[in-house]
């Protein structure tokens, strides 16, 4: 947002003088002791009609995504030419056009699964669970740690619903991201919970399995893919033994092998890192776990 500001102004000038029959009665200067503003209107409201979501595919322009904000969500998705969602401008309507009705369901349900309105986000889940797009996967699994009850009871049995043949694995895996605050490319990109939002809805993804075949697979497949500190088990930690210790340009890696995953991390719970890198790590048949400054890794 910018703000404009003109200056002006300037000294009075000097009257030359007149004849008394002649002069008119003296007028006292008007005193400018600030540059006046001018005025400017105030950009317009949002419409209380519109909301605005994150174009996050950058469709058409790129500009954010505009839905009705109590919208028929039936009607928009069994429509068969479903209007646009993008800003007004040419650009975007060529770019609506040329997409198929299946591409423009997606977009819808993308956009629909991030509305403020949880009864609108909700209504949207039990309509496009027939959308098995990443997208759409991704914007489900986000739903995860919704702060509504039922739209994440909602999105855990979509989720179930599209990922029941590999028992939830994608799902885990971003949860995992979330929970341990990076990708394994080691950046944010994507990241929306945080890591008490990921605990929980991974908790839930768990407690929202079909039956107990599926519940025990997935259980036992989080254990193996997620490092939730304050739940590691106290186990006996004497057989981790120090290695070395190694520098690697400026930083300083304390190295140990351990016989198993259960040792390694009990043993890195015991541990405290205090200072910017430093870094102690576990080697173990199943990876190498460690710790820094800011926690547990792997």
């Amino acid at each position: 947002m910018a703000f404009w500001k003109d200056l002006f102004g300037g000294r009075p000038t000097k009257t030359a003088k007149l004849p008394v029959a002649a002069a008119k009665p003296a007028q006292r200067p008007v005193a400018l002791a600030k540059p006046t503003q001018p005025q400017v209107a105030n950009p317009l409201p949002p419409s209380p009609r519109t909301v605005q979501v994150p174009n996050k595919d950058r469709l058409g322009d790129g500009r954010p995504l505009m839905l009705s904000a109590n919208p028929d969500v039936s009607r928009i998705f069994s429509d068969p030419s479903p209007a646009s969602l993008l800003m007004d401008g040419e650009q975007n309507r060529r770019y609506w056009e040329s997409l198929d009705v299946a591409a423009k369901r997606n977009n819808l349900a993308i956009a629909f699964l991030q509305h403020p309105n949880a009864a609108v986000r909700l209504a949207t889940i039990n309509l496009v669970r027939d959308i098995g797009t990443l997208g759409v996967s991704y914007e489900l699994t986000n739903l995860l740690g919704d702060s509504d009850p039922a739209v994440s009871r909602a999105a855990a049995v979509s989720v179930w619903e599209q990922e029941k043949n590999d028992n939830c694995t994608s799902a885990v895996k971003a949860l995992r991201d979330e929970i341990r605050g990076s990708t394994s490319r080691g950046t944010t990109d994507g990241l929306v919970m945080g890591r008490r939002k990921g605990i929980r809805a991974l908790d839930l993804l768990i407690d929202s399995a079909p039956d107990e075949a599926a519940r025990a697979a997935i259980r036992d497949f989080a254990n193996r893919e997620v490092v939730i500190e304050e739940r590691i088990e106290q186990v006996d930690t004497t057989s981790v033994q120090f290695t070395k210790t190694e520098q690697r340009r400026q930083f300083t890696y304390e190295i140990y092998r351990a016989p198993n995953r259960e040792q390694a991390l009990a043993f890195l719970k015991s541990k405290v890192v205090n200072k910017q890198m430093y870094y102690i790590e576990v080697e173990t048949p199943e990876g190498t776990f460690g710790r820094d400054l800011n926690g547990i890794y792997w």
